[in-house]
């Protein structure tokens, strides 16, 4: 299993940006929404494609947000944000 660690800093809460992305995601703002949370660094936008589509749901620790998915994911094969159609 793989995990990804979404920490908070002084300027943003990672729960609450999180969550805000899934709202932008199903009321129509896709792109932004897609852009926001694959700009983390080390969250690759397939593991933000599984969240996006309900496929995974992450665990909140304090104001850690971590994302666990089975797929081995090769980064080589990433999809770009107009490969998904945001």
């Amino acid at each position: 299993m793989t995990q990804y660690r979404l920490q908070s800093s002084s300027f943003i809460h990672a729960p609450g940006m999180v969550r805000n992305a899934r709202h932008m995601w199903t009321t129509g703002d896709e792109r932004l929404a897609f852009e926001i949370m694959s700009s983390w660094e080390g969250l690759p936008g397939s593991v933000v494609l599984q969240y996006f589509k309900g496929e995974i749901e992450p665990e909140i620790d304090g104001d850690t947000v971590v994302f666990k998915t089975e797929i081995e994911l090769d980064a080589s094969k990433e999809p770009e944000t107009d490969a998904v159609g945001v």
